[in-house]
């Protein structure tokens, strides 16, 4: 028994502890990526709409419009979920 402690204990002393400022860092750069990346796609779809007659829009284009809005959409969730307590109505 204390010979599978040791190597539980080699184990977690081999894990790499990210510090918390640094992925709170990473949340931070990757999520203000997809909101740029969302306001990009939508501009340039509102762009075309207004421009073109007709717009045609490529499978890749609506697949990153919709892909990016479903990300945005869960960060946006995940956002109001960990705001802690409702307002009062």
């Amino acid at each position: 028994m204390s010979h599978r402690w040791s190597e539980l204990e080699s184990r977690a002393s081999n894990e790499v502890i990210i510090p918390a400022w640094m992925r709170q860092l990473v949340s931070v750069v990757a999520t203000a990526s997809a909101a740029i990346l969302y306001a990009i796609v939508l501009g340039i779809a509102v762009y075309r709409t207004f421009t073109e007659g007709q717009p045609q829009f490529s499978e890749t284009m609506t697949r990153a419009a919709a892909a990016l809005s479903g990300l945005v959409g869960s960060v946006v969730t995940a956002g109001f979920a960990r705001g802690g307590s409702a307002a009062a109505i």
